[in-house]
């Protein structure tokens, strides 16, 4: 997560999935756990989540009920150890070009957190072979085959776990 400077207000919550690098990017101004369960929960709704790497923030202390929200097991990384998510580690650093280091989070708007996230996610990158991670990421989940049977009457996806989207995620 990127923190405001010290005279400045809020956080971003940052995901990538591993695989193709697709980011997830929201404004947090309350890093309480039940806030941030939640903007997790809205950014992966219907999406199949496989597991989650977190850091050790203690906005994630309530892990065991976004794991159980996401349907989704949660690993945590060792303390000091960035290398153990060294993906969501290199879109921080893209990240900064935009937002820098220590900058005042609340000044920018949601639009221009959205335009962040959009570039992030329409560049062009070597290890994905020169496509983007958007075009890589449709490219994942268009390979997961949904079925919908009838449940009690009501409608459930089902999605084959064993392609199930990996996420890294830093608060």
């Amino acid at each position: 997560m990127h923190e405001s400077g010290k005279d400045g207000k809020g956080s971003l919550l940052v995901l990538v999935e591993r695989k193709t690098r697709y980011p997830f990017l929201a404004y947090l101004e309350d890093r309480s756990n039940q806030n941030v369960n939640r903007l997790v929960e809205e950014l992966l709704k219907g999406l199949p989540i496989k597991s989650l790497t977190l850091d050790n923030d203690i906005s994630f202390q309530k892990h065991e009920e976004l794991s159980e929200l996401l349907e989704a097991t949660i690993f945590f990384c060792h303390p000091q150890s960035p290398h153990e998510k060294g993906t969501v580690e290199n879109r921080n650093k893209a990240i900064r070009r935009y937002l820098p280091k220590k900058c005042d989070l609340s000044k920018y708007s949601k639009e221009y957190i959205s335009e962040v996230e959009r570039k992030l996610r329409t560049n062009f990158m070597k290890c994905l072979k020169y496509k983007t991670p958007e075009e890589s990421f449709k490219k994942e989940i268009s390979k997961s085959k949904l079925k919908k049977p009838l449940i009690h009457g009501m409608l459930v996806e089902v999605l084959k776990t064993n392609e199930s989207v990996l996420l890294e995620g830093s608060v």
